[in-house]
């Protein structure tokens, strides 16, 4: 079990440190900084790739959970850990989904769409 959360771990870190080349190509109207320093397309921007990964690494965990199920061969200490990689990995799906329905609504609250 702690090999799979080190995993998860690094992937994470990967994941979160990629530099993000898009933003070098901004090519919109600059928003006001209603923060200071920080624009909240920047905030936006780091939140989304924030929960790219976690939904990466929970769709990662389905494959795992399916292949320590699949190669149990009646072990039954495989078959839990499968089962419970799975239950991780769906959480992780949940906690995705929730997170990018309230990161949709915060930015729909923060920059109304002009007509």
């Amino acid at each position: 079990m702690k090999r799979i959360f080190f995993v998860y771990f690094f992937i994470y870190l990967f994941l979160i440190s990629l530099p993000q080349t898009v933003l070098a190509q901004f090519s919109g109207s600059p928003q006001p900084a209603y923060f200071g320093v920080v624009d909240v397309d920047t905030i936006f921007d780091f939140f989304n790739w924030l929960l790219g990964g976690i939904g990466i690494i929970s769709l990662f965990g389905f494959f795992i959970a399916v292949i320590l199920y699949a190669t149990a061969a009646g072990d039954e200490d495989r078959v839990a850990q499968g089962g419970r990689t799975f239950f991780y990995s769906l959480a992780g799906i949940v906690i995705y989904i929730a997170g990018y329905f309230l990161l949709k609504y915060v930015q729909n609250l923060l920059m109304p769409a002009s007509v």
